[in-house]
């Protein structure tokens, strides 16, 4: 199998589940969590079964990996290309599922307990026999499948009936669900009695080491940003649920208030052909394309607001990584992200989302922007990474403990 799992401390190993690459420079969705488990652990000695993303490192076996100098053990299962979301023609989570099948017993064997971060991965671990705790990690709510008409596989109603199945067999089966917002453990509660007792509320972590204040003047000179013009940024994929052609239409109407306004669109998706076509041609909009996450933090810290239009999230990672390089936040009402962005102090929150309240809105952030940075840093002090990740740690070992009595 290669590497031996050793732990520092307890001989328990959080084994972390995820379609994540940590070493990969575009790093993105939960795999910031990731990272922050792998270096903040302290009391588990975790280790990662994930994904390889544009490397030639060995699949299929535990081998010893080093981030940001510390070392950690790594079992990727699966190749895949930097641009899958886009390219795509099937998804990958069903052939990660069928590697972990095939390397279940390779996983189980050094596992302490295991933290799985998507309900579908579970599934192979929750059928036979175990000897460990199964935490599943939910970063949005599966309510909001039937708003998926136009993703390429939650369109089809059978696709969206089957995975609402498999989601109560394997939450029936698990020990804990940990909900990243107060919003999905609510919908939970209300949608699946069963799991009131084992639901807990952990959000997601912000590197506010990483995610800081800058000198604006330098970071836009690197980037080619007008030196002058007010920037609006948002980071993520470009998905139908996303609406970031929203975005477009509420900066047109801003920039008839405050010409000198441009967008900064950060990432890549099935979206972007379509959002390039409607996008103005006068620079106004700016592709920069996928980021590493250290050049979409000083990307941010160039900029003045953040926004974010879409139609459902969890506690949006990229809300807590603007307002953690000290920009405001425009965004509509989903999730979690009230908690964060507070009308007139770090930001305001639309609702009904509507492209015109929302172009007002971005006018007045623009206006508290040069005044906000130190309310929007203080509110992402609640999740640091040693702060989450100890939570987390905390479950864990809570759970280990229940199981060895038993």
């Amino acid at each position: 199998m290669g590497v031996t799992l050793t732990s520092r401390h307890t001989g328990r190993h959080m084994v972390i589940v995820s379609m994540s690459d940590p070493l990969s420079p575009s790093a993105g969705g939960i795999t910031p969590d990731v990272i922050a488990y792998l270096l903040h652990a302290d009391s588990l000695a975790p280790a990662l079964v994930g994904l390889q993303i544009d490397g030639k490192r060995p699949l299929g076996r535990w081998q010893e990996e080093w981030l940001q100098g510390k070392a950690f053990q790594f079992l990727p299962l699966l190749r895949v290309r930097a641009d899958h979301e886009v390219k795509k023609r099937f998804p990958i989570s069903p052939r990660f599922i069928l590697k972990l099948l095939r390397h279940r017993r390779a996983i189980l064997k050094p596992c302490g307990s295991l933290h799985v971060c998507r309900t579908e991965l579970a599934l192979p671990f929750v059928v036979g026999r175990r000897d460990c705790p199964i935490v599943v990690s939910i970063g949005g709510s599966s309510r909001f499948l039937d708003m998926c008409r136009q993703h390429p596989y939650y369109r089809w109603r059978g696709v969206r009936w089957a995975y609402l199945q498999l989601e109560k067999y394997t939450l029936r089966r698990v020990d804990a669900v940990v909900m990243v917002s107060e919003d999905a453990y609510h919908d939970y509660a209300e949608r699946m009695s069963f799991l009131k007792n084992k639901m807990f509320v952990i959000p997601p972590t912000v590197d506010t080491d990483l995610f800081r204040p800058r000198e604006k003047g330098p970071m836009r000179r690197k980037y080619g940003f007008p030196i002058d013009s007010k920037l609006l940024v948002y980071a993520g994929r470009f998905v139908p649920e996303k609406r970031v052609d929203a975005l477009i239409d509420s900066v047109r109407l801003v920039r008839q208030e405050i010409p000198d306004v441009a967008l900064v669109l950060v990432g890549d998706g099935p979206e972007m052909k379509r959002l390039e076509s409607i996008a103005p041609r006068d620079g106004s909009v700016i592709f920069t394309g996928v980021l590493g996450r250290e050049l979409v933090a000083e990307v941010l810290s160039a900029c003045d607001v953040a926004l974010l239009f879409s139609m459902f999230e969890g506690m949006s990672i990229f809300v807590l990584e603007s307002l953690a390089s000290g920009l405001p936040v425009v965004s509509t009402e989903v999730g979690d992200v009230p908690r964060v962005v507070v009308d007139g102090s770090t930001g305001f929150i639309v609702n009904p989302p509507q492209v015109d309240s929302f172009a007002d809105a971005v006018i007045h952030a623009i206006e508290m922007s040069p005044f906000a940075a130190e309310n929007c840093r203080r509110v992402t002090t609640n999740y640091s990474p040693t702060t989450i990740t100890r939570k987390v740690e905390e479950l864990h070992i809570a759970l280990w403990e229940k199981y060895k009595r038993a």
